[in-house]
């Protein structure tokens, strides 16, 4: 098959990742070519070479005059920009099949007009612009969504979006297993910001006395300078830096458990995936994803805010077995079972509907 598939405008797909959705694209695009699939992946530019980019217009493509009056410094009508472009060259590249993993409402709008399967994965929730879009489409859509969880899939339900559960996936190539039990250590990974619930992680490992190392982009510079930086003391409380795969699973394996606490309902939630995969035990809030990934034999759930009920959990934690952790891993959360997924979902389309050419009107 021929694909194209529509990474989001803000960070280029490649590591260290800025985030999850840029890892899931990455992997994406990596495993349909290496199954013998031609994938154009339109992304930013700085992305990995190693995929076929078609990168997105840039400032420095838009003529002065076009700056002028067409505001393209304004980065929401700027983005809405870049799309436009890579679905008009996606109209004249005889694909066969399209994956949008952008999360613009502009895809999902210009989805309607394609008469070749166009497919959007939801990763977010459906936040104001996308609502518009969706109210837009009604219940008669023509394309096809996948939710990244069914506690995602729910959330769309709610809003009248019909969509199929694909859980997202990592290469378990990549994150090593290590069975022997590391001191206790408590870990938190992810982007650095109010929302991953870094501050919280920070006050229970201060609580308990354990060591705590944190990694991760810092996304928010303001709450890393008011929440974080002041209790990084480089003893009890380390800050390891932005890591790329090989360094971030070197670390996951000498920590004897995960604090996943984010704030907000998390959609899926790889660091939870990831940590497995290493071995490590998770403790988390009970929302969002993480009981649909979690088990009793290589996790704890536990209810948001009750730190007691949290402290509790840690100390259970330790004692789960790593194996127990790593084939929760292999049964649940591999990349080739995310893919071959979409490869299903990619043929019934292409026998429902036949090959057309895309219509923009």
């Amino acid at each position: 098959m021929k694909i194209a598939i529509l990474a989001h405008t803000l960070f280029p797909i490649s590591e260290p990742y800025a985030g999850g959705m840029e890892m899931i694209t990455h992997l994406l695009s990596k495993k349909l070519m290496q199954r013998g699939h031609e994938v154009d992946l339109y992304a930013v530019k700085g992305s990995d070479p190693e995929l076929n980019v078609v990168a997105y217009a840039s400032l420095a493509d838009v003529s002065a005059e076009e700056t002028e009056h067409e505001n393209a410094n304004d980065s929401s009508r700027f983005e809405c920009y870049q799309l436009s472009e890579a679905l008009l060259k996606i109209a004249v590249g005889n694909y066969d099949v399209v994956h949008n993993n952008s999360q613009h409402y502009l895809p999902v709008l210009l989805g309607e007009k394609m008469a070749i399967p166009f497919i959007t994965t939801l990763h977010i929730p459906a936040f104001e612009f996308l609502q518009y879009a969706f109210k837009y489409l009604g219940e008669d859509t023509r394309q096809v969504f996948t939710a990244v969880s069914s506690h995602l899939k729910g959330v769309y339900k709610d809003l009248g979006i019909t969509s199929r559960t694909i859980y997202n996936g990592i290469d378990l190539s990549v994150w090593k297993f290590k069975e022997e039990m590391p001191k206790k250590t408590l870990l938190w990974f992810g982007r650095i910001c109010p929302e991953k619930g870094t501050h919280q992680a920070i006050a229970i490992a201060k609580r308990l006395n354990i060591e705590l190392i944190l990694a991760g982009p810092i996304s928010n510079p303001d709450y890393y300078t008011r929440e974080v930086e002041p209790y990084i003391d480089q003893n009890r409380v380390t800050y390891a830096g932005h890591l790329d795969h090989e360094e971030l699973n070197t670390l996951i394996g000498k920590c004897s458990a995960t604090l996943f606490l984010s704030t907000w309902e998390e959609p899926y939630g790889l660091a939870i995936a990831e940590s497995l995969a290493c071995g490590t035990p998770v403790v988390a809030w009970n929302k969002g994803a993480a009981p649909e990934i979690l088990t009793e034999k290589c996790g704890v759930l536990v209810r948001e805010n009750d730190f007691e009920e949290l402290a509790q959990a840690i100390h259970y934690a330790f004692t789960l077995k790593r194996a127990d952790c790593r084939e929760r891993a292999e049964n649940f959360c591999s990349i080739d079972s995310m893919v071959s997924n979409f490869e299903t979902l990619y043929e019934e389309l292409l026998v429902a509907s036949p090959k057309g050419k895309m219509m923009l009107v």
